[in-house]
């Protein structure tokens, strides 16, 4: 237990640390973006800005004349008779008026959000690009997404509806603009969400956790990009809970979610059935990016049902680019710096609106 034991402390103190951190987005290796746009595009690489020109769909929090400072502050809901919270981070940009778009980063287990929020960093981008970051709490001593829907566990599906109405009802969101990563069990609950939320998610990017979800019949497509590590010891790249998982604390609760485990296939497996269910072809294209990332970019998806794969050779169970990620590699071993997740999912997103 001593691995768990030191990645407490190292998280209690990374917590400490970094809650007033103000710091930037770090800057994508030069390989990210142009990685993505010689596979993905059709041609020449499209312009974000080109592809979300079209008419905003303003939340009713638009034009209320509400108070909201900039910032990140904790919003208390209610959701299926439980407390509830979520941390929000709101830019600068946000003027009530026109509509910005949201980022819900979701925690890994026992993470938290609070933590998750020095772990992405997720914030920084979002003052950068103009973008409203929410960052909600899971449930239990040890926080955990149920994202194996196990019946009498919290319905955290309703619980991100409740997010999501929440948030629009107090700021000016674009809900044709609201997209969804998460780290870990926040990347198997960002693959829930693509099933069972996805007339209102429009892009989505699991970290570290990518999950082939049983029963899924989606409304409609959701693009997706993933990112994964081929050394991850925690949720292994050949479709298993590693021996660093074994290491976590489990309770009453948790242990339930073992339901999982049906949905935990190998990486390379996971995302194909996410891009069959979009309407891709088995085939794909594969770009070396940088040294250690290459880049799969499924063939024959539908426009704007895109679905990539960014894999990590030599990767562990880390959100790349992440500072603090790199500040626990002993636990979770290690972090490339050759992209940068945010940057890359985020350059995803502005190309994928709802629509």
């Amino acid at each position: 237990m001593q691995p768990l034991a030191t990645l407490v402390a190292l998280l209690a103190l990374i917590g400490a640390a970094c809650s007033s951190d103000e710091e930037p987005a770090a800057e994508p290796g030069d390989g990210s973006v142009a990685g993505e746009s010689e596979v993905a595009g059709d041609g020449d690489a499209a312009d974000p800005a080109a592809e979300t020109a079209g008419t905003p769909a303003p939340s009713p929090g638009c034009g209320a004349e509400l108070a909201v400072e900039a910032g990140e502050s904790t919003v208390d809901l209610q959701s299926g008779g439980l407390d509830r919270w979520f941390v929000q981070y709101v830019p600068a940009a946000h003027d009530g008026v026109e509509p910005v778009p949201l980022v819900l980063d979701l925690h890994g287990y026992m993470e938290g959000a609070s933590i998750h929020t020095a772990m992405s960093d997720m914030r920084a981008l979002g003052e950068q690009e103009g973008f409203a970051v929410v960052t909600p709490q899971g449930t239990g001593e040890i926080a955990y997404w149920n994202a194996a829907r196990v019946e009498d566990l919290p319905d955290d599906v309703e619980f991100i509806a409740a997010v999501l109405d929440d948030v629009g009802q107090r700021l000016c969101i674009d809900e044709n603009r609201v997209y969804v990563t998460g780290l870990s069990n926040g990347a198997m609950m960002t693959s829930l969400l693509i099933c069972d939320l996805s007339d209102r998610i429009a892009a989505a990017a699991p970290v570290a956790g990518v999950a082939a979800i049983p029963e899924c019949d989606p409304e409609r497509p959701v693009p997706t990009v993933a990112f994964h590590g081929t050394e991850d010891q925690f949720v292994t790249f050949d479709g298993s809970l590693g021996e660093g998982a074994m290491t976590l604390p489990v309770n009453e609760d948790t242990e339930r979610l073992a339901a999982l485990a049906e949905a935990i296939k190998p990486i390379p497996e996971a995302v194909a059935t996410i891009a069959e269910r979009n309407g891709c072809g088995p085939d794909f294209e594969e770009t070396q990016v940088s040294e250690h990332v290459r880049l799969r970019a499924f063939a024959g998806c539908p426009e704007g049902a895109e679905v990539l794969l960014y894999i990590v050779e030599g990767g562990g169970h880390a959100w790349p680019g992440s500072e603090v990620n790199g500040l626990i590699e002993s636990i979770t071993g290690p972090t490339t710096f050759e992209i940068d997740a945010n940057e890359v999912m985020w350059e995803f997103f502005e190309a994928h609106p709802l629509s």
